[in-house]
């Protein structure tokens, strides 16, 4: 299995091995529980996409990487990506938002997105 959560992780023979690097202006441990947004593919090259909700205590405290890795590989992911995450985690379904977002405001608005169309 090779599954990729984020930099700074790798995969080995199917055991999470931590990199000595940091990507560059990251100022938050790998360890830390955060909302997480994650994309993989199954054995068959079936596309997965996933959101955690986070940074609400006592409902849903977030993924750390390793986690993210970990829920990745009971999805059935052999190769998975840790996307953004934080106050942008959020995904919609038919148009509508399926996760609680972690900013008080409500979704956030962002650049970039990763959209499904039939």
């Amino acid at each position: 299995m090779c599954a990729v959560p984020a930099p700074g992780r790798r995969w080995t023979a199917g055991h999470a091995q931590r990199r000595e690097h940091r990507p560059r202006g990251s100022g938050r441990p790998y360890g830390v529980r955060q909302p997480r947004t994650m994309a993989g593919l199954d054995p068959k090259g079936r596309l997965i996409l996933a959101t955690v909700d986070g940074r609400q205590p006592g409902v849903s405290e977030g993924f750390t990487l390793e986690e993210t890795a970990r829920f990745m590989r009971s999805l059935g992911a052999v190769q998975a990506l840790n996307l953004d995450g934080g106050g942008s985690t959020a995904m919609a379904v038919n148009g509508r938002l399926a996760n609680v977002t972690s900013d008080a405001t409500g979704e956030r608005a962002v650049g970039d997105t990763v959209q499904v169309l039939p």
